[in-house]
């Protein structure tokens, strides 16, 4: 089995870490081996939160720059404060409806 990156990344409040256990149990109820870890942030509301999410054969839960194969943001910002991390190929979804509201 392959290994596979998620760095998810969001704003304090939008359920970061709530999102990286509901993927964690959905891999482990299919037999994947899982690591995580929770490597800054949720310390004050609204403050960014980043969470790193590995399944298949790790020893490690950190992810290296370059190496996530997906970036997963609840922001458009943290979806570029975590880009370093995007290895080559590898895609983002993020939510960017709050910079493509019309204003007028």
């Amino acid at each position: 089995m392959q290994t596979i990156n998620f760095v998810l990344g969001g704003l304090g409040g939008q359920g970061i870490l709530f999102m990286t256990k509901i993927l964690a149990n959905t891999a482990l109820k299919k037999g994947y081996p899982v690591l995580g870890a929770e490597t800054h942030g949720m310390a004050q509301r609204g403050g960014s939160v980043v969470s790193h999410l590995r399944m298949g054969h790790i020893e490690s839960s950190l992810i290296k720059n370059g190496s996530a194969h997906y970036i997963l943001a609840l922001e458009e910002n943290e979806a570029y404060r975590n880009l370093p991390f995007l290895k080559k190929g590898g895609l983002i979804i993020s939510d960017s409806s709050a910079s493509t509201l019309n204003r007028k």
